[in-house]
């Protein structure tokens, strides 16, 4: 019999759906307060800054580019932190407790300077969390996976769904259905960052922190656990 898979504390179902409604809060919040802009992916920017090198229209195509920037720079910064010790026991579980901190502390300034700011710092800042949370919790029971968009989520929801209804493997439908509950998490979040704003305005983006609590907290149980074994095994 096949020992059951054993798979890294970062990569259970509470982290993915906790950072999924962090995701889709982040865009609404970008979107409907911020200048109408999805502030997590960068391809919508792209886009923009071509059409606006087309139409001669150069001070327009730094406005979309600054945004890319900043989030290249925040997946370079989560990257770095996969490559450092930090002096601890469990250094993966740091690195990953220091990106969740950042991300709490920058949704806290952008909620507290609230309107003084202008829209483009914000959401450069949201590009920067994004970033960072995209390139350190990448993965859920060993899949690709992402928190702060649904289109890669999607193809390999339905991508599992084909190789299920080819192969009837179980493996196959699991892989699915936790794809589905990050998509479903991540509306959710947009659902949740409507009803803040509406009620809290520039505030509401601190809501984000208590979710952003679940995974710190999940982070310890899972290296519990992880290490219960060993523990029960001594005299």
């Amino acid at each position: 019999m096949n020992s059951p898979q054993v798979h890294a504390p970062h990569e259970r179902t509470i982290i993915a759906v906790a950072l999924s409604l962090v995701g889709g809060f982040l865009d609404a919040y970008s979107y409907l307060l911020k200048g109408g802009v999805f502030a997590n992916a960068q391809t919508g920017n792209v886009v923009l800054m071509f059409l606006a090198m087309g139409g001669g229209a150069f001070r327009d195509m730094l406005r979309y580019l600054i945004p890319v920037l900043t989030f290249a720079a925040g997946i370079l910064v989560a990257e770095s932190f996969k490559h450092r010790a930090f002096g601890t026991k469990d250094p993966a579980v740091f690195r990953l407790r220091v990106v969740l901190v950042i991300e709490a502390f920058l949704c806290a300034l952008i909620g507290l300077l609230g309107p003084r700011v202008p829209h483009f710092a914000v959401n450069c800042l949201i590009s920067f969390v994004a970033a960072m949370q995209v390139s350190a919790f990448d993965r859920l029971k060993g899949n690709q996976m992402a928190t702060t968009m649904i289109t890669g989520n999607l193809k390999n929801a339905m991508i599992n769904a084909g190789f299920f209804l080819r192969t009837k493997e179980a493996k196959y439908l699991d892989s699915f259905f936790n794809y589905c509950v990050v998509i479903l998490s991540f509306g959710l979040g947009v659902l949740l960052g409507f009803l803040c704003i509406g009620a809290f305005s520039d505030l509401s983006i601190l809501a984000a922190i208590p979710l952003l609590c679940v995974p710190l907290i999940a982070l310890g149980r899972g290296r519990e656990k992880k290490s219960a074994p060993a523990d029960a095994r001594e005299p």
